[in-house]
């Protein structure tokens, strides 16, 4: 067997030598190509809790955020920001973040405003804590809910969202008020408003004289009202306001039009539901063609009396023109027939002369109407669907007035109909 020389062996252990190397250097030379490895992520947690679950929208009750934050790991949080942008409605802000040597007890404690998002640092481990705390505003209206969604991230983490909801209350809307004016009073009326999610107490009516300008009076009541104020000055003006109470507070004033008291004017309430004025609108006088306002609740029985002067005299009847004199008009529900009314028109003795005379009545429930319809007699028998017609035409009493007798669905209910007669 041959020996192989000490020089051999080594020049063998050199070529195997850098054999390695190369297979080494190839391999270093392709770990440019292979995935690197992620860096370190971190894993955040996001707590919080809202106090109370409800609260007034009235300027002072306060809404809590108290939110923590905690990693996870397995890597510390690098950059961490808790952002909370504050729900609408929400004023007034201030924070606090808890130290070793701040417990966020204090309102002394607190910095304001809350700046929307507030940078934390690194977080590895413990607990960071900030507290949050802001004032339900009073110009909110209709219950509703605070819906908050802060959220926290880092630049090696995924960002954590939580959603906390606080229920709130406000003072009712303003009650729309109306006012009818009258000789020496007015009629004042208002419906019950959306109370905030808390009930209505307590109304507030006052009456301010505005011309005389006068010492407003203000009376309380319980429940939506119509009711009749007395003792008003003829030829002053006055307004009206009413207020909304409950839990939360006192709602805006609901204000009526300034209205003129005046001997031309009517405004009564029969039976505690029928507002009577003459007239065609809140500011009517005796003196305009149509009335109005004269309104039954449904179901309920009522009569008013009225005054008008004419209607469209020259075309509503028929194209000819209409008997122009004064006439006294009243309304009442039909004792038998449920939502059908009576409409007794009286006019004048003098457009009732000698005999053998016909007569037309006319009608429209358009108050802008310039073209009456119409109206035949009532057929024998007469139920809520019956057109109008005319019950009676006669001439009443020993000063022979024209009396006509109409008797209308339930449709014209809340509007008179418009009458006339040739």
């Amino acid at each position: 067997m041959r020996l192989q020389s000490p020089r051999s062996s080594s020049r063998a252990r050199l070529l195997v030598g850098l054999a390695i190397a190369v297979v080494c250097a190839g391999a270093a030379g392709s770990v440019g190509a292979l995935p690197v490895a992620a860096a370190p992520r971190a894993d955040l947690v996001l707590m919080g809790s809202a106090t109370p679950s409800l609260v007034f929208a009235n300027g002072s009750d306060t809404v809590t955020y108290t939110l923590t934050v905690s990693n996870s790991g397995p890597s510390a949080a690098q950059s961490v920001t808790l952002a909370d942008p504050l729900p609408a409605g929400l004023i007034s802000s201030s924070w606090c973040r808890v130290t070793s040597t701040v417990d966020c007890s204090q309102n002394t404690q607190f910095v304001s405003p809350w700046p929307g998002s507030l940078p934390l640092g690194n977080v590895s481990s413990g607990v960071e804590t900030v507290v949050i705390k802001a004032v339900a505003s009073s110009t909110l209206r209709h219950a509703g809910t605070f819906v908050n969604s802060p959220n926290v991230s880092a630049t090696n983490a995924t960002t954590r969202t939580i959603t906390l909801s606080t229920a709130y209350h406000t003072v009712p809307d303003a009650p729309v008020v109306r006012a009818f004016p009258g000789n020496g009073n007015a009629v004042v009326t208002w419906t019950a408003p959306n109370d905030g999610g808390e009930p209505i107490t307590q109304y507030l009516l006052t009456t301010i004289p505005v011309s005389p300008a006068g010492t407003p009076t203000t009376e309380p009541f319980s429940v939506p009202q119509t009711l009749e104020i007395p003792d008003l000055t003829v030829g002053a003006t006055y307004r009206f306001t009413v207020e909304a109470v409950n839990a939360v507070g006192t709602s805006d004033a609901g204000s009526s039009a300034t209205i003129a008291i005046s001997a031309d004017k009517s405004a009564k309430i029969i039976g505690a539901l029928l507002r009577q004025q003459t007239g065609t609108g809140d500011t009517a006088s005796s003196t305009d063609h149509e009335i109005a306002i004269q309104q039954f609740a449904a179901g309920t029985n009522g009569i008013g009396t009225l005054e008008e002067t004419g209607v469209n005299a020259a075309t509503f009847c028929g194209g000819a023109p209409c008997l122009d004199l004064v006439t006294v008009v009243n309304k009442l529900q039909d004792p038998v027939i449920s939502g059908r009314f009576l409409v007794t028109t009286i006019y004048d003795k003098t457009v009732a002369k000698g005999t053998g005379v016909s007569f037309t009545a006319y009608y429209s429930t358009n108050p802008d109407a310039t073209t009456g319809i119409a109206i035949g007699k009532c057929p024998k028998v007469v139920t809520a669907n019956t057109p109008p017609c005319v019950t009676q035409l006669t001439r009443d009493g020993q000063n022979e007035d024209l009396k006509a007798v109409i008797s209308y669905p339930g449709t014209v209910n809340f509007t008179d109909p418009k009458n006339g007669l040739r």
